[in-house]
């Protein structure tokens, strides 16, 4: 039997990514059990189950449970990002160490968001991974009717997302405010919850051409219709160059051109397949935007290049394929 633990948060994300996971092994032939609270948790001796959290994992190691991780992120570089505490970085380090010694041992397993990632966790620890599959983070597949000709004719930009610090929300701010100094007939479009301070923002940097709106993830790729441009911008950090977010084929799967900063390396390792991908070195630079603004773009060039990079690196049935031939059992 498989135990495979689903999470209350953000689950239009998780719930994707898990159930891959519970599918690869159902294509194995073995029996998946989802749940949520651990009074339903009722393992047999040999039975796997599937965590994402470290509390999770530590508990999976004090009963001496076979498990595997998916891991999301970097636990110490994710805490500091918070919280700024050196004294908690280096509790969370400890922590780290013994998950990562613990899941390196059979028939404990990986399962990472990026090659990146993968490298830095042998450069970190000094030693070769081999019990580990990389299945980057997405929730989303292509809907071709989003891909219609009017989008390209016009520069339309979007940042969709919450307020966090490390989501770079100001540094996405000045950007389309630099654009819209210097390109004509340019909007942006926030599809942010909280309408207040998305107000707050765009009068702190006197942007002219807006619309601020919120729908659910059911509603959001009818409303990311006329948008031709998505913002994905990132501070230089470790964390970020390792992360996938799901924000690229949500973009890429209704037919937007990424604008992403060069440190998300993890997510160039698929978005370098891509000609409509827009890469900043910098926030400073953008003349790779204006470049991309000035060519005359195709509706259809755009739907094979992102179904292209979609059938390479965002193929649910191929990942379902291929876990189905790694994971333990």
């Amino acid at each position: 039997m498989i135990w495979v633990r689903k999470q209350t948060i953000n689950p239009e994300v998780t719930d994707y990514y898990l159930e891959t996971i519970g599918e690869a092994y159902k294509k194995a032939g073995e029996d998946v059990t989802y749940f949520y609270g651990w009074e339903e948790y009722r393992p047999q001796r040999g039975d796997i189950t599937v965590v994402t959290r470290y509390k999770e994992v530590l508990r999976m190691i004090l009963n001496r449970r076979p498990y595997v991780y998916w891991i999301q992120g970097l636990l110490p570089e994710e805490n500091y990002a918070q919280r700024h505490s050196k004294l908690r970085v280096c509790i969370y380090e400890q922590i780290e160490k013994i998950l990562f010694r613990n899941t390196l041992r059979e028939p404990n397993f990986f399962i990472m968001v990026s090659e990146r990632m993968k490298k830095h966790y042998e450069e970190k620890y000094g030693v070769k991974i081999e019990n580990c599959c990389i299945m980057p983070c997405s929730n989303d597949v292509i809907y071709a009717q989003n891909f219609v000709q009017e989008k390209y004719d016009q520069d339309v930009f979007c940042y969709a997302g919450g307020l966090n610090s490390w989501q770079c929300i100001d540094e996405t701010m000045k950007i389309y405010k630099t654009i819209e100094q210097k390109r004509k007939n340019t909007k942006l479009l926030l599809l942010i919850k909280d309408r207040e301070k998305a107000m707050e923002l765009l009068q702190k940097y006197d942007i002219q051409n807006y619309e601020i709106d919120f729908v659910p993830v059911e509603q959001l790729s009818e409303r990311l219709k006329e948008v031709k441009y998505g913002f994905i911008i990132r501070d230089n950090l470790e964390l970020n160059r390792v992360a996938t977010p799901t924000k690229l084929m949500t973009y890429m799967g209704n037919g937007i051109i990424p604008i992403l900063s060069e440190c998300l390396e993890g997510l160039l390792e698929s978005a370098n397949d891509s000609e409509y991908v827009i890469k900043l070195r910098d926030n400073n630079d953008l003349e790779p935007i204006y470049e991309m603004m000035d060519q005359k773009i195709s509706a259809e060039a755009v739907l094979a290049d992102y179904r292209n990079v979609y059938q390479k690196h965002y193929d649910k049935q191929a990942y379902v394929e291929k876990m189905a031939q790694v994971l333990p059992r």
